[in-house]
């Protein structure tokens, strides 16, 4: 009798404890967005290299913790190998392993933390990015205290560009250009760039290629240098500058890497070649 009540017991016991869902890490970028959007979200990526052993510990020891994963549930969340995506490492300015980046439904960057952190301060972050979901009100809110912060006028420009408003986007690029400071070449150069991609977006040759030209120029070196020469070149073809368009195409066709841009400057040099 004892038995059978010692066992009842325990099964009891196992019904009782709550329930606890393990965590779902996807593995690709563009469904985690597509779930983030559709479930309306933010996203927590955990970014990780294959030999960080403090990458380990988060995964194995941190995420897992019962207080840390319940609060994981409110994110669409993401497991990347870093080294595999480094237009997202250059994009958010990812500077060591493990990193968890905290984003929004549509990309745009809340925060991130960098090396191994604690429990703690998991889910410190965690909470405080789903207490503050509105990204825009709290970058002006900081520029507010701090009007000359290039970095926060890069991030409120970026979100702008994202949300597709573009007038205000380019009000917080050119703030960054008109900066001249030293230290924030890298602002400078990624601000005028998304600016060539507004004014070429917006089909505004003419300030397109004075942008496109004028960043060439100033940075010749830049990781951007070879889409920068690709959009200059398809802009002047477009206000019929088709000399010079193909000149540089020509000269750019063989530097070229993507399929996929080789074929746009193919196709641009063919029209060109039949007059259109």
């Amino acid at each position: 009798m004892f038995v059978h009540l010692r066992q009842a017991s325990i099964l009891l016991f196992l019904f009782v404890l709550p329930l606890h869902s393990e965590t779902i890490w996807e593995t690709s970028i563009g469904k985690g967005l597509s779930k983030a959007k559709s479930q309306n979200k933010p996203i927590l990526i955990d970014l990780y290299a294959d030999w960080c052993a403090y990458c380990k510990v988060l995964e194995k020891e941190i995420f897992p913790d019962e207080q840390v994963s319940k609060v994981l549930e409110s994110f669409v969340t993401i497991r990347l190998n870093g080294e595999e995506f480094p237009n997202l490492i250059q994009k958010y300015g990812i500077e060591g392993y493990p990193t968890i980046l905290y984003i929004d439904k549509d990309a745009n960057f809340h925060t991130k933390l960098t090396g191994l952190s604690s429990k703690e301060t998991v889910l410190h972050v965690s909470k405080k990015v789903l207490a503050n979901p509105d990204i825009e009100s709290n970058l002006k809110n900081e520029l507010k205290k701090n009007p000359d912060d290039n970095d926060l006028h890069f991030r409120l420009g970026s979100f702008y560009y994202q949300t597709e408003k573009h007038e205000l986007a380019k009000i917080h690029f050119t703030k960054i250009l008109d900066s001249k400071s030293e230290n924030n070449k890298k602002l400078q150069e990624d601000s005028h760039f998304n600016l060539g991609l507004i004014y070429t977006r917006e089909k505004n040759w003419n300030e397109a290629i004075k942008s496109w030209k004028s960043f060439l120029k100033e940075f010749p070196k830049s990781n951007h240098s070879l889409d920068s020469e690709l959009y200059y070149g398809l802009c002047l073809k477009e206000v019929g500058e088709r000399k010079l368009a193909k000149k540089i195409l020509t000269g750019l066709r063989p530097r070229l890497t993507d399929p996929k841009d080789a074929e746009t400057v193919d196709e641009t040099l063919e029209s060109i070649r039949k007059g259109f």
